[in-house]
C-alpha cells in the first residue's frame, strides 16, 4: 500500500499527541497552519487547546480544509515550567 502525505501526517500527529500526553510538562498544544493554508485551517492558527480536548475532538486534520494537498496543520506543544 502506497503511503500518502495525509496518512503520514496523521501518524505523526498521533505520535506527537501520545508523547505530549506521556510528558509531565505539556497540557496544551497550539495549532500551527502553513503560510498557504486554506481559510478553514487559518481560522485555527494559534489556537491553544488542551490535550484532553485534542484527544476527544480529533481536531486535526481540519475537516473543512479545502487545500489541494489537504490539511497540513500540526500541533506545537506548550511547555509548562
Amino acid at each position: 500500500m502506497k503511503k500518502t502525505l495525509g496518512n503520514e501526517l496523521s501518524l505523526s500527529r498521533e505520535r506527537s499527541i501520545k508523547s505530549y500526553c506521556e510528558s509531565s510538562v505539556v497540557s496544551f498544544v497550539k495549532i500551527l497552519a502553513t503560510i498557504d493554508s486554506c481559510e478553514a485551517c487559518k481560522k485555527w492558527q494559534g489556537k491553544n487547546i488542551s490535550l484532553q480536548d485534542v484527544r476527544l475532538l480529533k481536531i486535526l486534520p481540519i475537516k473543512d480544509c479545502s487545500h489541494k494537498k489537504g490539511c497540513r496543520c500540526c500541533y506545537i506543544p506548550i511547555v509548562e515550567k
